[in-house]
């Protein structure tokens, strides 16, 4: 048998760590821990473009079955300055499908992107690009309704009035008038001569408006952030959240509100309010799935200064059934921010229940901090977070589906600026939950199970495999769901105890198959899904503070009972050399 062999830094050393892996095993080898991801690809603007500043998905208009995106850079110089852009990348590559740009200097193209569905009947989700700062005087906006297929224009939204902001948000409602073709949401923070802000929902079939939404007071600035909630009032039309970040509930200045209102005639159906003054509530807002199981979708929404205008910012996920607060997310920064962009994250730890993102910038301009969070949707315990010093990290956030194909959601964030000598460029990145770290080797090679399909091990807890990280893991997915799997822990790749490796397991009842790391623990867990290329497992191993670990070398490889219940005939995954460092 062909066998490739990983490289190793000395047999000693791993032989050595015997003493050290148990310790690393056995601290906490239950439960989940956040991880922090692996970027799986990276797009970037050029100049000062702010690439990144705002990102949708399309859904897949390439048909490579994976999930595409459009991703808006307002301040690009494509018809003189800050005229804007709006790029349509591949989410398997993240390579540029289509570019669209701005109609002149100052408009802004881009400040907000977002999915609308097919609306031209070609079968290719298409999308509507806002250009908030339009006219002259500047401010009065326009969108434009873009096909997803070709970047043709569909049609354009102009705004009404001087200042107005219209195209500062957009979203895609869904059907709001039963015509068969998703409808349009635009908002106008300033709408009504700085007044209180408005929405406008238009058909997506001709441009014409089916609702005028405003806001309650003077200053509102409703309409600052759009979404759709889906049908929360059971009345079979899409409902609309709409933010309101300086809006004053009672009591408490620029506490600030998000609205839940009926797609049908804009009748309010949910109110909620910010807790203390100049929070921003509503500054970001976004439906989750169902969280609660009262079979609606309930509701995301981000308070980036949180409280009193000079604190970390936090986001809040509410019921729509009963208006309460089911769970708070907060950040890891210091100076506000967090909750600026807020979004469903999918199931991004394959646990049957979609999680939810939050990203904050630390402060404001080129040298801003930021960050990303992925929280799970069973109570809001934190499973990723992602942290960067500078470049507006996380003003924008996705979800993206599984852009890999190994069974865990992936998710996309936003950063407009870079530091010195690049200044607003911005980039957007694609992480997963799962990578190989650096240093680290897959060998060696895995065995089929049901389907054809061979397991797969990856690492989570990632850029790094460092000593000190409590997030570390292995992970196990496309694997047969609903059955045993065992990880293979061992010192070594070249001999268990006495027995030469790789062992050929045919003779044990699994034909095909070897063994490539020694065996010298075994932990046991059981595959999430169900059928042939659906299982997925974790197995947290947080690597401890200990600087004798540093260069240390790990093998794991993954056994699964498959078709069980009995241990044979099984699969088995490549197998994965860990270095720590």
């Amino acid at each position: 048998m062909k066998v490739q062999q990983p490289p190793t830094r000395s047999s000693s050393r791993s032989v050595g760590l015997r003493v050290g892996l148990p310790i690393l095993l056995l601290l906490q080898v239950t439960g989940r821990v956040p991880a922090q991801g692996t970027v799986l690809w990276q797009a970037g603007g050029a100049g000062f473009d702010s690439f990144g500043a705002s990102l949708a998905n399309l859904g897949d208009v390439d048909a490579d079955g994976v999930p595409d995106f459009v991703i808006g850079a307002p301040q690009a110089a494509t018809l003189g300055v800050n005229a804007g852009s709006a790029r349509v990348v591949s989410g398997a590559t993240g390579s540029a499908l289509l570019t669209v740009i701005g109609a002149g200097p100052g408009d802004r193209f881009g400040a907000s992107v977002a999915a609308t569905g097919d609306l031209d009947g070609d079968g290719v989700a298409d999308f509507i690009v806002g250009a908030s700062e339009e006219g002259s005087p500047p401010g009065t906006g326009y969108a434009r309704v873009l096909s997803g297929a070709t970047g043709a224009l569909l049609f354009v939204l102009p705004g009404s009035l001087p200042g107005e902001k219209f195209g500062w948000s957009t979203a895609g409602p869904g059907d709001l008038d039963a015509d068969g073709i998703p409808d349009l949401l635009v908002g106008a923070p300033q709408a009504f001569l700085s007044g209180p802000g408005g929405a406008v929902a238009f058909s997506g079939a001709n441009g014409s408006v089916l609702l005028n939404l405003s806001g309650a007071a003077v200053a509102d600035w409703f309409g600052y952030a759009l979404a759709a909630a889906g049908d929360a009032d059971g009345d079979g039309v899409p409902d609309l959240l709409v933010g309101a970040p300086f809006a004053d509930p009672p009591g408490i200045l620029s506490g600030g509100r998000a609205y839940l209102l009926s797609g049908a005639n804009g009748a309010p159906l949910l109110t909620l309010d910010g807790a203390t003054s100049q929070e921003r509530f509503g500054a970001s807002v976004a439906a989750t799935a169902d969280l609660d199981g009262d079979a609606v979708t309930d509701l995301l929404v981000g308070a980036p200064r949180y409280p009193s205008g000079n604190g970390p910012g936090r986001a809040r996920v509410f019921s729509v059934t009963s208006g309460a607060s089911l769970f708070t997310l907060g950040g890891t920064l210091p100076n506000g921010g967090f909750g600026t962009s807020v979004g469903p994250a999918g199931d991004v730890n394959a646990d049957g229940m979609d999680d939810v993102l939050v990203g904050g910038l630390e402060d404001f301009g080129f040298s801003a901090g930021g960050e990303c969070r992925v929280f799970s949707g069973v109570g809001g315990v934190p499973l990723m977070s992602l942290v960067s010093s500078l470049s507006q990290f996380g003003a924008a956030v996705a979800g993206a589906g599984d852009l890999n194909a190994d069974g865990y959601g992936d998710f996309l964030v936003g950063a407009p600026a870079l530091p010195p000598p690049y200044y607003g460029a911005g980039w957007v990145r694609a992480f997963s939950f799962d990578g190989i770290p650096p240093g680290s080797t897959l060998y060696g090679s895995g065995c089929p199970g049901s389907g054809g399909i061979t397991p797969e091990i990856r690492a989570l807890g990632l850029p790094t495999s460092a000593v000190g990280s409590p997030a570390f893991g292995i992970l196990l997915s496309r694997a047969l769901g609903g059955t045993t799997a065992v990880l293979v822990v061992g010192f070594s790749f070249q001999a268990w105890g006495t027995i030469p490796l790789p062992l050929d397991l045919g003779p044990l009842g699994a034909p095909g198959c070897a063994l490539f790391a020694s065996a010298d623990m075994l932990l046991p867990t059981s595959t999430g899904g169900s059928g042939p290329g659906s299982g997925t497992a974790s197995v947290p191993l947080p690597i401890p503070p200990n600087s004798t670990l540093v260069g240390s070398i790990v093998h794991f490889q993954w056994y699964v009972a498959d078709p069980g219940p009995l241990v044979v005939p099984g699969a088995m995954s490549q197998a994965l050399q860990i270095l720590t460092f």
